[in-house]
This record gives C-alpha cells, structure tokens and sequence, in this order.
C-alpha cells in the first residue's frame, strides 16, 4: 500500500480540522448552517471514514505481509534442513528426524498420495 496517499488524507483530515477550529463562533446559535459550512462539515466527515478505511487497510496489509515473511522463513529453514537430509541420504547415514520447519512446511502444501 502507498504510505503518501494515507499521510496525504491524514494531512487533509488535520488542516480541516485546523480551519474548522478556527471558524467556529462565526455562525449564531440557532441559527441554520451555511451552505458552505455544511459542505465543510460533510467534506470533514468523508475523509475521515476514508482516513479510516486506508489505515485498517494498512494494517491488515501489514498482517498479510507479516504472514508471508513467516511462510517464507519456514520455507527457507525446511529448504535447508531437506540439504541436510539429502546429504544423510547420499552418504549412507542415519537419517535425521524431520525437523519443524519440515513439518509446518508439510502442513502448508498440500500432498499427493502420501
């Protein structure tokens, strides 16, 4: 996701609310909202419903991407660990239990007759 477009309606949603402190009393009690006012006020509301959208989008992007770091980290030590087994293998030893890196990765990809 692009951080300048959530910093941008960020900055947008706070110089709203700059301008909007700075304007209040100008209107009387009672008295109906200006035409100008109310489009500020819903202009306000609208970006921060999507101020709001984009940073729970961030986040769960954030746990996407945090989740496929982890899948490929176990892919990698099962990767090195399958080496290691191989190795056993072509020299004729003892063959290492499977380590839990192999076995998560056994659980991520589906098997095929086994």
């Amino acid at each position: 996701m692009d951080l300048s477009y959530l910093l941008n309606s960020q900055l947008t949603l706070d110089e709203i609310r700059d301008r909007s402190v700075s304007r209040k009393g100008d209107a009387r009690r009672g008295t109906p909202l200006p035409d100008e006012e109310y489009a500020f006020r819903l202009f306000e509301q609208e970006n921060a419903v999507e101020l709001e959208d984009l940073q729970i989008g961030h986040s769960l992007q954030r746990a996407i991407d945090s989740d496929r770091v982890k899948e490929i980290r176990v892919k990698q030590l099962a990767a090195h660990d399958d080496r290691i087994y191989a190795l056993a293998v072509e020299r004729g030893q003892a063959l290492p239990e499977r380590t839990a890196a192999q076995k998560a990765l056994l659980k991520l990809t589906p098997q095929s007759g086994v």
